[in-house]
Formats: structure tokens, sequence, C-alpha cells
């Protein structure tokens, strides 16, 4: 069985009707036997492996290779499906980086076609690990008055709990999307560290050259 090739095709597809549609009308107008398009089968398979949690170990599975195959053999060539299916859990993982680093570049550019500017909410939390994360969330307006929110990030939190600390992950998250310049307001707790976490933000953003935040008019 061929080694499962990259997948660097995926910001052409159809993600929003891809995720938001169940599967009887996403097939309801197709033929009946359609030809097998590889980059639709992963997206599918990624779904289905994220969405319930399973082991990423799990397209190694000969039970499960077998009911792809059979899948495939209904169709007139099964080749397709036969060589696409993953060999290793390094490759699900590989290509669940993939999907990611294609929806991020989808939200960026929602965010730089946004109508105003960006609301933010931060925090910190444990998982069941005892690792901690630190959590961005930006909701914004784009031009058609619509009102969006997104996760832009979920990074492994290191070291203390500072302010200071905080501000490097925020402000690293805010230069990785461009967003800078549309900074506005945020919603955080009231909390010592989160005050110094925006007046950092806030002196950085003015070094920057976007001076206009400020970290006490501008949280809620």
């Amino acid at each position: 069985m061929s080694q499962a090739p990259d997948w660097p095709r995926w910001p052409h597809l159809n993600w929003v009707y891809v995720l938001a549609t169940d599967d009887r009308s996403m097939f309801r107008n197709m033929p009946l036997r359609i030809i097998f398009n590889e980059d639709v089968f992963k997206q599918l398979l990624l779904q289905w492996i994220v969405a319930n949690d399973i082991s990423f170990h799990m397209c190694k599975d000969a039970f499960f290779q077998r009911l792809c195959v059979y899948l495939a053999a209904c169709q007139p060539d099964y080749s397709g499906v036969y060589c696409a299916l993953p060999q290793t859990g390094n490759a699900i993982k590989r290509y669940i980086l993939l999907w990611y680093q294609a929806m991020k570049e989808e939200v960026k550019a929602k965010l730089h076609g946004m109508l105003a500017k960006i609301h933010f909410l931060f925090d910190i939390w444990s998982g069941p690990n005892q690792y901690a994360y630190q959590t961005v969330v930006a909701h914004w307006v784009d031009r058609d008055g619509h009102l969006h929110a997104a996760l832009l990030s979920l990074h492994r939190f290191l070291g203390a709990y500072s302010g200071l600390n905080q501000a490097d992950h925020l402000w690293r998250t805010i230069i990785d999307y461009g967003i800078a310049p549309f900074v506005d307001m945020f919603n955080v707790d009231n909390a010592t560290n989160n005050d110094t976490a925006l007046m950092v933000l806030a002196e950085r953003l003015r070094l920057a050259g976007y001076p206009s935040f400020d970290p006490v008019a501008d949280r809620l």
C-alpha cells in the first residue's frame, strides 16, 4: 500500500459547505456513482476522527481499512481510496495540522475584511493533564454587518501566571494574525495580573505605532 501523499490542495475546497451540511443533502444531487476525490475523503475522515475523539492509530486498524476498501469497491474504481488511506497515526497528525493551517488562513482573511475593530476575550485554564492553556477569542463584525467569533489560539501556557507572561502570549497571537491595527475592547476577569497584561499590551501597541488602545477605558 503506497504512502499517503501530502495534502496541499485544501484551500480550494468549499469548507463552509462541507462542514455545515449534513451528509444527506451533501450528496443528494450527485449521481449514484460519484468520482472519488481524495481531498474530500480525507476531509470527511478527519471530521470523523476529531469530532468523535478517535485515536489517530485507528487508520492502521485492519477492520477499519477493510470497511473503507469495501465501500470503495462498490464503485467502478476503488484504487483511489485504497491509496489514500493513511498508514500511520503521524499521517493523521500531519493532515490535521494542514487542516488547521488552511482554516487559520480563512480566519485571517475574514479578520482583515471586517467592518470595525476587534474585541477580545482571553483566559487561562488547566486541562485534565494539569497543563495550563491560554485561550484568545476574537469577536468582530464583517462588512455585511454579521457578528463573528473565532478561537484564535489555544496555546500551552508556560511559566508564571503573571501579567507580563500573559501579555507575551497574547502579543504573539496578535502579531501572528496581523491584527495589531484593529485591537479594541477586552473582556477579561477582574484580576491584577490581567490589569498588568493589558498595560503591557498597550505599551507594545504604542511602540508598534498603534497608541489608541487604553488598558482601562477599553476593558469591560
